[in-house]
């Protein structure tokens, strides 16, 4: 929980920082606090994550959508 009102704090501030604003309402600053759970869930992702068989480029789908309606 420790882990949630640091988050809070941080990005409430940064906010603050970037913006001139102070974050809206309670509800606001509780979202804030579940950013770090959201990040972490992110990053165990990293490297994990793989698109197979997908087409390298626009094009590339472009044409592969056109040989399967063929």
């Amino acid at each position: 929980m420790s882990e949630i009102v640091a988050t809070q704090g941080l990005v409430t501030q940064t906010i603050k920082f970037w913006s001139g604003i102070d974050v809206p309402n309670p509800a606001a600053r509780e979202m804030a606090g579940h950013f770090l759970a959201a990040r972490n869930d992110f990053a165990t992702l990293r490297g994990k994550a793989r698109f197979e068989e997908e087409p390298a480029s626009f094009l590339a789908a472009l044409q592969s959508c056109k040989e399967c309606a063929q």
